[in-house]
């Protein structure tokens, strides 16, 4: 059996630094789905900054090394 779903989120229903709990679990050789959970979010460590900007970090942070002389 196989399910899909489709899903979009606005700007606003974004949570920077979350992850949806998980779902599925094996219990006793078969998978069990725990819809209670379904809308709940845990926070995970996340930068402050976007990707952009990290990167943009790290390479100032790395620039020295690729001075040449």
């Amino acid at each position: 059996m196989t399910c899909q779903a489709r899903s979009s989120y606005l700007a606003d229903e974004v949570l920077w630094g979350h992850r949806f709990t998980p779902l599925l679990s094996l219990e006793e050789g078969f998978y069990e789905v725990d819809y209670g959970g379904f809308h709940h979010t845990v926070p995970v460590p996340t930068p402050a900054c976007s990707a952009r900007q990290l990167a943009a970090a790290a390479a100032r942070r790395d620039a020295h090394l690729y001075w040449s002389i």
